[in-house]
């Protein structure tokens, strides 16, 4: 993964600590290792195989009638607990799309009270003003939102038509509710024709972001 803003703009931003152990983003309670050694790692869960797209890059096979061998609200937060106590110092709930599973609002605020920095990667669709709102109060530190074109390039790449403008409305009420949200790209040679166009539009969105990330997947995927 690229981070575009770290890239292009050398702008520090609140996860670098994280990353790469500078300080200067991490907020007054967090504590910057000083060796790389001394990093605990950073964990992307995917919480659910639920999803109400069909991404052709999707790499666990998630859908909407995809049978989800989760975990139930207890055995998550059991996880949680484990994630805390090994001093992980943040937790990204991924998926398939973490947003369908009805208790993610119970699961935010527990990590968040475990002292872990609490992360949403999203295709942002099914996020209405009322969960924007939501997201903030619960002291969510990031939105991912996921973007691979524009318009109908973006929507033959999700599988569904309409993601790019629910995805849109997303990152807006997200704005609104002033949570901090980033734009993130796989790209493919069904996108890579768009890229300028994304990046016209992330200009113009440029209240957005302050981090966006270029992912692009191996060669030898189906997608590519």
């Amino acid at each position: 993964m690229i981070n575009i803003s770290k890239l292009y703009c050398d702008q520090l931003t609140p996860g670098d600590w994280l990353r790469y152990g500078i300080a200067g983003g991490e907020k007054t309670s967090e504590i910057v290792p000083k060796k790389a050694s001394e990093r605990k790692p950073i964990i992307v869960w995917n919480i659910t195989s639920k999803c109400n797209l069909k991404c052709v890059h999707c790499y666990n096979d998630s859908g909407a009638n995809t049978k989800s061998n989760e975990p139930t609200t207890q055995e998550a937060r059991a996880v949680l607990d484990d994630l805390a106590a090994f001093g992980v110092p943040s937790v990204l709930f991924s998926g398939g799309e973490p947003l369908t599973r009805k208790d993610l609002f119970e699961l935010i605020p527990y990590a968040v009270d475990k002292g872990l920095r609490t992360v949403i990667s999203t295709n942002g669709t099914l996020i209405d003003a009322d969960k924007a709102r939501q997201i903030k109060k619960m002291g969510v530190s990031y939105v991912g939102i996921s973007l691979d074109g524009i318009g109908e390039v973006n929507d033959r790449f999700r599988g569904v038509e309409g993601a790019f403008d629910a995805a849109v409305a997303g990152i807006r009420n997200c704005m609104d509710a002033g949570v901090r949200v980033g734009l993130r790209l796989t790209l493919t040679k069904r996108n890579a024709q768009d890229i300028e166009g994304w990046f016209d539009f992330f200009g113009k969105e440029d209240r957005t972001c302050s981090v966006t990330t270029l992912r692009t997947p191996r060669a030898d995927r189906r997608w590519t």
